[in-house]
């Protein structure tokens, strides 16, 4: 199962540029059998520790997903969850990241991999970039729940921004008015 798991983690890590050496990844025990301490380690034996902030969010992104998948039955769930990993990720690591996020949330309702995705941030600017990035395709809708204030006494307040780019072939101008539609004062609802 190791071996299995381990394989699936490389061929989801295979999506981001690491640099060259560091495929394949290996967990490896670096404690002793009674008392184990399992970390990743790169084919030229780089640790998980001596990573840097991204590298670890992307391994730790696919082993998400990994793990989300090869628990499927156990979980009894089609539904993974990401918190607050775009701070850690520069573009060139976010888009591969979205390109997983996307096969998963508009995968076909039969496929293994179907999830719904929910990724939560606080960082408006790269959230706003991974939006982007995650665009429906024909077929598909998204929501992005804002929240705007919370209080003690009434609660979150936030709006319900619904994504749909309709039925038709998706264009350059199509997706800026969707986007636009999606972003409008009458396109959400807010809720106290």
């Amino acid at each position: 199962e190791l071996q299995e798991l381990t394989a699936t983690m490389n061929s989801l890590l295979d999506k981001f540029h690491f640099p060259k050496g560091f495929f394949f990844f290996f967990l490896k025990n670096m404690g002793t059998e009674k008392t184990p301490n399992w970390t990743f380690i790169t084919s030229n034996g780089v640790k998980f520790n001596d990573l840097s902030t991204g590298q670890k969010t992307q391994i730790a992104i696919c082993w998400t997903i990994n793990l989300n998948l090869a628990l499927t039955d156990t979980l009894k769930h089609r539904v993974i969850g990401f918190d607050d990993f775009t701070t850690s990720l520069d573009m060139n690591q976010l888009i591969p990241a979205a390109v997983l996020l996307r096969k998963m949330a508009y995968a076909k309702s039969n496929d293994k991999s179907k999830r719904q995705v929910i990724v939560t941030s606080h960082h408006e600017d790269l959230t706003n970039r991974l939006l982007d990035l995650l665009l429906p395709p024909n077929g598909y809708k998204m929501r992005v729940i804002q929240f705007e204030d919370w209080s003690p006494i009434t609660g979150p307040k936030f709006k319900m921004l619904k994504v749909d780019l309709g039925d038709q072939e998706s264009s350059p101008e199509k997706i800026k008015l969707a986007v636009k539609r999606a972003f409008s004062p009458q396109s959400y609802m807010d809720f106290m």
